[in-house]
C-alpha cells in the first residue's frame, strides 16, 4: 500500500494514518467509534451537545486543532439536536443513525484498502484510484457508493485534516461551517440544506446503494495534442461548419428533472460545490444537497481553471425540495429562504459500475447536470473577446464524451454571476453543437429576458435527426460487436429464458409486457393470490414455448396451497402487494444486469475469465456473480422461467422452483413448508434492500496427470509417504458448522449433484444450507455433477434466516442478519466446500480404491493451490486415472494455477476446515474412518486446524481422547494413512470386528 503514489497523494487530506501496508484509525478513535455504534448505552452520545464532545474527543486523538473549526459549530450540532428537530426525530437519530455512521466509519480503512486493491481495474488500463485530481491533470476516480457513504460520514463528524487543504486550492470539506451558520444566521432554507443532509444518512444507514460515483477532471489542453482536442482559438468557431444541434425551450421545470439521456450542467463555482458546506443556496448548493454523494468530489477535486470542466457520473439523488429557484438564482440573498427540502426521491438509476450511467453530473464552473460539467464564469466579464474564448471552450470541455446524450442546461452564468442570459444561452447552443450533442435542453427559470427566446431560434430539424441517427447506430453497432462475440453468451443462451435479438439479450415482448403489469401491483396485474400467480407463470411459460409437461406434478396447485393456506391473509397481501412486482421489476432488469456482468466478467481476476458459463466436470475455473444478478436468476426459478429441456443431457440439477411447491409435499409435508418460508423471506429481504456484493463459485479439480507446477491427484505411496504433520483438533458436540465464526472452510456435505434435494422434499445439511443461504442455489444453474477428483468452493454467499430442527423437524425460525466481513473482491467471508462421499458404501468403504477416493476427494476441496506453489510440494506426483476419463487439457491446468493464484489473498495462513459427519448419516459411512480421512486430508492441505462438529453422534462419543493419543505420539499424515489402510484390511477380511478407534487404542 506504500507504495501507491494515488494514495500517498491524498493520504495527507484522510483522517487515517498507515502502518504495515495497512491504513487505520488511532486506536483511540477506534474505541470512540466502537462505543458509538452500540448506541447511546455504551457511548452516552443521545444529544447534539454531548455529540459535539464525542466530535472534539476524536479529533484530539486524531491531533486536529479545535480553532481550525468554525467558532460556532458545536452551537450548531445543539441546536439542531436539541432544539429544531423535534424529540422522537432526535432519538432515532442517535438510537438508530448516529450508530450506524460510526460503524460505516469502522469499516472506512478496510473500504480504502478495497477501493486501492481494486482501482487497477474497473476501466481497463485507466488509474481510477482515490487522489488528487489537480489543475491540467485529466483523470478519473470511482468511488462505490458505499465509501462515499463512509467519507461523508467523516465530513458529519468534522474529522477530516484541513491545515493543509488551502495551499492545495481545496475547498472546505468538513460539515463546520453548516451547522455554525444554523446557529449564527438561522434561515429556514439552511436548516433545509442540513435536513436533506440527514435524510441521506438516514437512507444510506437503512440500506447502503449499491452503485459506484465517477468523478473526472476533463481538460482541453492549451497546446496542440495528437491524441485529444486542444482549445479552440476563435478563428475555430468562426469557421466552424458544423450544423447546430436541436434547441428545445422549457419555461418551467428544473434540470434535474429532464427524463432524457443528457448531461446535466451544474451553474458552479471554480471550486466544487460553491458555498454547498457554508450559506450559499443557489442552483449549485441545491444540486449538492438533494445528491449529497457530489460532496465527495470536494475532497479530492481543486478548483478548476478556465480550460476545465468536472463531470460527475452516477451520483443518486435522497431528496425532493420546493422552493422559486429561479429567485433564489436572480435575486441573490433576499429570495434564497424560499428553498426548502421536501419528502424522499428515490433514484431508479441503474447501479451498474458505467462510466455512461444515466446519473451523471456535468460541473462547468457555471454549469452543473446529472451528467454534466462545471465551469466557472468571471463574473460581469465576458463580453472581452478574450472571454468569448474561454466560454466556448469551458464549454467544449464538457461535452467531448457521450456522444448520444444531450444537454440539460438553463441560464449559466447569469444571476449571481451578473451574466448576459441571451448571450449566455448562444454560447452554450455553440459549444454543445460542436460537441456534435444532439440536442439541447434549455430550462429558462422563468427569466424574462428569455420569454422569446423559441421565436427567435431556428434549425434544419431533419439535417438534426440524421446526425443523431447516425451517432446512436455507430454507438449500438459498437455494442453488437462485443456481445456477438462472445462465445460464453451464445453457449449459455439455451440455459436461460431470454433470446439474442441485434446481439442484445431481452425478453419475448408478451413475457416482457407480463412482467411489467405485475411489477405495478395487484390492483394492475390482478395477480393477488397464489392462484392468480400460478396462471400467469403459465402464461409467461407459454410464451416462452415451454412446455407443460416439464414441471412436476401438479406445481400450481402447489403456489395456490401456499400462498392462500399455508399463510396468514397479512403475510400473502404482503407478497403479493410489494414481493412480487419488486421481483417482476427485477426480472424486467435481467437482460441489462446480464449483459453487464459478461461486459466486465474478464476484468474481475486481471484477465482470468469469470463469467457465466456452463464449468463442466473437469474444467476447472470459477464464475462472479453479483448478489443482484444472483436474486434475479432465483426470481427466474421462483417464477419456473428457465428451460429444463437440455439439463438433463449435461448432467445439471433442475432449476425451477416446481418441485419445490409441487402438490403431492405441498399438501401435508411441514419440512417442505418451511423450506419454502426461508426462500420467500430471502425474497422478501433482498426487494426491501439489495445487497451489495459478489459471490463467487469456483470448481476445483485435481488434474490426473503430472505438472510440475500443481498439485495432482495423489496415489496411494503418496499418502503412505507423507512427512506432514497432523494439525490441531478441535471437537464440538454441539453447535453448527455455518455458526462458526473464525476463518475457515465451511464443509457441506454435498450430493454429486451439486444441492441435491434443495429444490425437492430433502432437509438434510446441503438442502438446508442452501435454503438458509439461498445464493447457493445459483450455482446449481451452470455447475453439473462432480467427479471423484473434484470439489466445489463457494464464497460470499449472504445467510438470511435461522432455523431449528433437521430432517422432519426443520422448520424456519426467523430473520438472520449477517455479520461476515467482506474480502477485496466484495465477497462476504463465508467459504462453503461441496465435497460428494460415496453413497451407501457398506463394507467396500475399507478397500484401498474407496480410501484412496475419499481422502482425494476430501483433499481437492481443502487444498488452495497457490499454497503449494509458494511452499512447493514435498515430493513429486504420479497418479491415477480419475473415475472420469476425460484428460484436463493444459490450458485448463493452467486456469487451476492461474485462478488460484489471483484468489490467494483469501488463503491465508489462519484459515482452518470447520466440518462434522461427512459421508456419514444416510449415506451411510463409518464415522470414525471418515474423520480419520478428513483429518489427513486437511492436514495434507497445509490447513492449520479441523473444527469438528459431531451433532451429538454416539458412534463419536469417544473422539476427543483418541485426538489426544494420536497427537500425543506424533504421527505424520503417512504414519494415519497406513494405520488406517492396515485397519481396513483387517475389516475387510473379518479379522475384526472393531471400530477403529479401539482398534488404534
Amino acid at each position: 500500500m506504500e507504495n501507491r503514489e494515488d494514495l500517498n497523494s491524498i493520504l495527507p487530506y484522510l483522517p487515517l494514518v498507515i502502518r504495515s501496508s495497512s491504513l487505520y484509525w488511532p486506536p483511540r478513535v477506534v474505541e470512540a467509534l466502537k462505543a458509538m455504534s452500540e448506541g447511546p448505552s455504551h457511548s452516552r452520545v443521545d444529544s447534539g451537545e454531548v455529540l459535539w464532545q464525542a466530535i472534539s474527543d476524536m479529533r484530539r486523538s486524531l491531533s486536529l486543532s479545535t480553532s481550525l473549526l468554525a467558532p460556532s459549530a458545536s452551537q450548531g450540532y445543539a441546536f439542531l439536536f436539541d432544539e429544531l428537530i423535534r424529540e422522537k426525530e432526535s432519538k432515532t437519530w442517535f438510537d438508530e443513525i448516529i450508530p450506524a455512521m460510526a460503524g460505516l466509519l469502522l469499516r472506512f480503512p478496510s473500504l480504502l484498502e478495497v477501493h486501492f486493491q481494486n482501482a487497477d481495474d474497473v476501466v481497463s488500463g485507466i488509474k481510477t484510484g482515490l487522489r488528487l485530481l489537480d489543475p491540467q491533470q485529466a483523470g478519473i476516480v470511482f468511488l462505490s457508493q458505499e465509501l462515499i457513504g463512509a467519507l461523508l460520514a467523516c465530513a458529519f463528524f468534522c474529522l477530516f485534516p484541513v491545515d493543509n487543504r488551502g495551499a492545495k486550492d481545496l475547498p472546505v470539506i468538513n460539515f463546520d461551517n453548516l451547522f455554525a451558520t444554523l446557529y449564527e444566521s438561522y434561515s429556514e432554507s439552511h436548516e433545509s440544506k442540513i435536513r436533506c443532509i440527514m435524510h441521506y444518512f438516514e437512507r444510506v444507514c437503512s440500506c447502503l446503494p449499491t452503485g459506484t460515483v465517477s468523478f473526472e477532471r476533463k481538460i482541453l489542453p492549451p497546446e496542440s495534442h495528437s491524441s485529444s482536442i486542444t482549445a479552440p482559438e476563435a478563428d475555430f468557431w468562426s469557421k466552424s461548419d458544423v450544423a447546430l444541434c436541436a434547441f428545445k425551450v422549457h419555461s418551467s421545470g428544473l434540470i434535474e428533472d429532464q427524463p432524457h439521456n443528457a448531461l446535466e450542467v451544474d451553474f458552479a463555482n471554480k471550486y466544487l460545490g460553491g458555498g454547498a458546506l457554508n450559506r450559499g443556496c443557489v442552483q449549485e448548493e441545491i444540486r449538492f444537497m438533494i445528491n449529497p454523494e457530489l460532496i465527495a468530489g470536494m475532497l479530492f477535486l481543486p478548483r478548476m481553471d478556465d480550460n476545465e470542466a468536472i463531470e460527475i457520473v452516477g451520483a443518486e439523488r435522497f431528496s425532493c425540495y420546493t422552493g422559486e429557484i429561479n429567485k433564489a438564482l436572480c435575486g441573490f440573498l433576499n429570495h434564497r429562504k424560499s428553498w426548502q427540502h421536501q419528502n424522499i426521491s428515490i433514484d431508479k438509476g441503474d447501479n451498474e459500475i458505467q462510466v455512461d450511467k444515466e446519473s451523471g453530473l456535468l460541473h462547468t464552473d457555471t454549469t452543473m447536470s446529472h451528467r454534466a460539467p462545471l465551469n466557472d464564469v468571471e463574473t460581469n466579464r465576458e463580453k472581452h473577446a478574450s472571454n468569448f474564448d474561454r466560454d466556448f471552450y469551458v464549454e467544449g470541455a464538457d461535452c467531448m464524451d457521450h456522444e448520444d446524450d444531450g444537454v440539460a442546461t438553463g441560464n449559466w452564468g447569469c444571476g449571481v454571476f451578473g451574466g448576459d442570459p441571451e448571450l449566455k444561452a448562444m454560447i452554450q447552443w455553440l459549444a454543445a453543437s460542436q460537441a456534435r450533442r444532439p440536442f439541447i435542453s434549455y430550462y429558462t427559470f422563468g427569466v424574462k429576458a428569455l420569454e422569446n427566446i423559441d421565436q427567435n431560434l431556428t434549425f434544419t430539424k431533419s439535417s438534426i435527426c440524421s446526425k443523431r441517427n447516425r451517432v446512436s447506430g455507430a454507438l449500438k453497432l459498437r455494442k453488437a460487436i462485443r456481445m456477438e462475440k462472445r462465445a460464453d453468451v451464445r453457449s449459455f443462451l439455451q440455459y436461460l429464458p431470454l433470446v439474442a435479438q441485434s446481439s442484445s439479450l431481452v425478453w419475448p415482448p408478451s413475457v416482457e409486457q407480463e412482467l411489467q403489469t405485475m411489477s405495478r401491483g395487484p390492483n394492475k396485474s390482478m395477480v393477488n393470490s397464489g392462484v392468480a400467480l400460478a396462471s400467469h407463470i403459465m402464461n409467461m411459460r407459454k410464451s416462452l414455448s415451454l412446455d407443460a409437461s416439464d414441471l412436476a406434478p401438479n406445481p400450481l396447485r402447489g403456489y395456490a396451497i401456499f400462498f392462500d393456506k399455508k399463510i396468514s391473509r397479512e403475510e400473502s397481501a404482503k407478497f403479493f402487494g410489494e414481493v412480487v412486482p419488486a421481483l417482476c421489476g427485477l426480472l424486467i432488469k435481467l437482460p441489462s444486469l446480464l449483459e453487464t456482468h459478461y461486459q466486465k466478467a474478464d476484468h474481475v481476476l486481471g484477465g482470468a475469465t469469470s463469467r457465466l458459463r456452463l464449468l463442466g466436470p473437469q474444467e476447472a475455473g470459477i464464475v462472479f456473480l453479483s448478489q443482484e444478478l444472483i436474486a434475479a436468476l432465483l426470481a427466474c426459478s421462483f417464477f419456473c422461467l428457465f428451460p429444463e429441456v437440455n439439463r438433463r443431457l449435461k448432467h445439471l440439477q433442475r432449476i425451477n422452483f416446481d418441485d419445490l411447491f409441487s402438490f403431492p409435499y405441498m399438501g401435508h409435508c411441514t419440512k417442505q413448508e418451511n423450506k419454502i418460508r426461508c426462500l420467500i423471506h430471502y425474497f422478501e429481504r433482498i426487494c426491501r434492500c439489495m445487497p451489495t456484493g459478489f459471490v463467487s463459485f469456483e470448481r476445483k479439480v485435481l488434474p490426473q496427470h503430472y505438472n510440475p507446477h500443481y498439485v495432482s491427484c495423489p496415489e496411494v505411496d503418496y499418502w503412505a509417504t507423507s512427512s506432514t504433520p497432523l494439525c490441531t483438533v478441535e471437537i464440538h458436540t454441539s453447535g453448527a458448522i455455518e455458526d462458526q465464526t473464525g476463518e475457515a472452510l465451511e464443509v457441506d456435505f454435498a450430493d454429486e449433484y451439486f444441492g441435491g434435494l434443495t429444490l425437492s422434499y430433502d432437509t438434510l445439511q446441503e438442502e438446508i444450507r442452501f435454503v438458509i443461504n439461498p445464493e447457493l442455489i445459483a450455482g446449481m444453474i451452470f455447475l453439473p455433477r462432480m467427479d471423484a477428483n473434484e470439489a466445489i468452493e463457494i464464497v460470499g454467499v449472504e445467510r438470511f434466516s435461522r432455523y431449528t430442527g433437521y430432517g422432519p423437524s426443520f422448520q424456519y425460525a426467523g430473520d438472520y442478519t449477517d455479520k461476515k466481513d467482506l474480502d477485496a473482491l466484495r465477497r462476504r467471508k463465508t467459504r462453503v466446500i461441496a465435497i460428494d462421499a460415496i453413497p451407501n458404501p457398506g463394507s467396500t468403504q475399507y478397500k484401498p480404491d474407496a480410501l484412496l477416493r475419499e481422502v482425494n476427494k476430501a483433499f481437492s476441496g481443502y487444498l488452495h493451490q497457490c499454497k503449494y506453489q509458494i511452499d512447493g510440494p514435498e515430493t513429486k506426483y504420479t497418479h491415477p486415472e480419475a473415475s472420469s476419463s476425460v484428460r484436463i487439457s493444459s490450458a485448463t491446468a493452467r486456469q487451476v494455477v492461474e485462478s488460484s493464484q489471483r484468489l490467494c489473498i483469501d488463503h491465508e495462513e489462519k484459515i482452518g476446515v470447520a466440518t462434522g459427519n461427512w459421508g456419514c448419516g444416510v449415506f451411510g459411512g463409518d464415522p470414525e474412518l471418515k474423520i480419520m480421512l478428513q483429518w489427513l486430508a486437511i492436514s495434507q492441505a497445509r490447513r492449520p486446524f479441523m473444527s469438528y462438529y459431531t451433532f451429538g453422534l454416539q458412534a463419536l462419543r469417544n473422539v476427543n481422547q483418541v485426538m489426544e493419543k494420536v497427537a500425543s505420539q506424533k504421527l505424520t499424515v503417512g504414519d494415519l494413512w497406513s494405520k488406517l489402510v492396515e485397519y481396513s484390511s483387517e475389516r475387510l477380511s473379518r479379522r475384526t470386528r472393531l471400530g477403529f478407534f479401539s482398534w488404534l487404542t
